[in-house]
């Protein structure tokens, strides 16, 4: 890949395009391991963080509150719809059954 295949694809300028073509692959190689190195650090600590916390009978208790806490706030709305026992019959077990043909 040249100095303008470089510019057009990644609009970088020609003196970035330049530069890139001039690294050596050991130093882009060392950029990419320090990226996953980092990341490796980052899943790490997360892992680290969710044991901690299925460990913790009372942790787990707290971010599930936490959860649905924030989810509550998220998607809480008031009630459109009144409910009522007004005009509403007694509903006794004979109601409940259906009615049979030819009986």
């Amino acid at each position: 890949m040249g100095y303008t295949e470089l510019e057009s694809q990644f609009y970088f300028s020609e003196r970035q395009a330049k530069s890139i073509l001039e690294m050596r692959l050991q130093r882009l190689t060392g950029l990419e391991k320090d990226k996953i190195r980092a990341e490796l650090k980052h899943v790490l600590q997360k892992i680290e963080y969710y044991n901690s916390i299925l460990s913790s009978e009372k942790e787990l208790l707290h971010v599930l509150k936490q959860e649905f806490l924030d989810i509550k706030s998220t998607f809480a709305s008031p009630r459109l719809t009144k409910i009522s026992d007004q005009g509403i019959e007694h509903v006794g077990y004979e109601s409940m059954i259906a009615e049979e043909e030819g009986m």
